[in-house]
């Protein structure tokens, strides 16, 4: 994550320096950045969208007329069509393909695609829009973190009210897109960036990650800080009271981040939050057997096992992970018993 952020940035400050002056060799720094950043983690594919956005603003290269601080570009930038930035970055939407292509083919000779049975259309659409709303209540308010969300069924009035949330955002952004760009480039940059990761193709069985949540983040901080600065320019003392507030709010999240960093200790302490989080953490369950095992408490490895097979009865690995224990304290018919079962359910295990 930090690597393939770092490219994303890097990516970024070339390409600025790359608009200001057009001319392949200064493109060429664009494509190598873009690329390691690629090679670090897939989820770079949205990066040359997000030199769409930056385009419009503050960049302010399309035909688009919008009302930019001008000292963030003493010289004006030479404008284009929005199809000849479009066919100015065809190398990275290639490279963008082609890394689609590979990370699809690994994960689905990994056997980590979700069937459509287990997590139906409309349970991941459901989902994503949830997560979309739940990432942004993180940020403002970043409590019950953990390392593994499972996939639950999101109550409709829970959907409803995230769906509502997003629409109306999304709808006050391109309101007031002429006057205030950074809204609209912030939101659809958040929107756009967490698509790979969203669920909509689900991959493993997670719901949501805090980590996937790093890059999309960039555009609602962008959001915050340019509206921010407006809005302190225009009451009295406000630059001194934000001042103040940034302050306080960064003593607060390094408290916080004291806190969270004691809870990765070990393998016990993390997954145990998780499941003080998230109660139906049927893998932070079988996780915590495996630890037990591992130090050769296989009776308490069992009981951690039956509890996320309580939660999940179709969860193979717990079933597998059973067998193991089983196995190893001689009781070797119940233990062909639980490997028949996971192979029942996954006959890759």
């Amino acid at each position: 994550n930090v690597l393939s952020t770092f490219f994303w940035l890097l990516t970024m400050i070339c390409y600025v320096r790359y608009a200001r002056s057009p001319g392949w060799k200064r493109y060429l720094p664009v494509l190598i950045c873009f690329l390691l950043g690629l090679m670090s983690k897939a989820m770079l594919v949205t990066l040359p969208f997000a030199l769409l956005l930056i385009d419009h603003w503050p960049l302010n290269r399309t035909n688009i007329r919008v009302h930019i601080d001008q000292s963030l570009h003493p010289a004006p930038l030479k404008k284009k069509k929005l199809s000849g930035l479009i066919v100015e970055k065809v190398p990275l939407f290639v490279l963008t393909i082609v890394f689609t292509g590979l990370a699809l083919y690994a994960a689905q000779s990994g056997n980590a695609f979700v069937s459509p049975e287990s997590a139906p259309i409309s349970d991941r659409v459901a989902n994503a829009i949830f997560s979309y709303a739940l990432y942004i209540k993180k940020l403002f308010w970043p409590t019950d973190l953990t390392v593994f969300y499972p996939r639950t069924l999101i109550p409709l009035w829970q959907t409803s009210l995230a769906a509502a949330l997003l629409i109306a955002a999304t709808a006050i952004a391109c309101m007031y897109a002429k006057d205030y760009p950074y809204l609209v480039v912030g939101w659809f940059w958040y929107l756009g960036t967490l698509v790979p990761v969203i669920g909509l193709v689900q991959v493993g069985d997670q719901s949501m990650a805090d980590r996937y949540a790093y890059v999309p983040f960039i555009g609602l901080f962008v959001i915050i800080a340019w509206l921010s600065q407006q809005l302190c320019s225009k009451l009295p003392y406000g630059k001194i009271c934000a001042g103040f507030l940034f302050i306080i709010i960064i003593v607060i999240l390094t408290m916080s981040t004291y806190v969270q960093i004691g809870i990765w200790r070990n393998t016990r302490t993390l997954f145990e939050d998780a499941v003080r989080i998230i109660p139906e953490n049927y893998t932070a369950y079988n996780i915590l057997g495996s630890e037990e095992a591992g130090k050769g408490n296989h009776e308490k490895a069992l009981r951690y096992y039956q509890m996320s097979l309580t939660i999940n009865p179709k969860f193979a690995r717990a079933f597998s992970n059973a067998g193991n224990s089983l196995l190893a304290m001689g009781r070797h018919g119940e233990a062909n018993d639980c490997y028949e079962q996971a192979i029942a359910i996954n006959d890759r295990l």
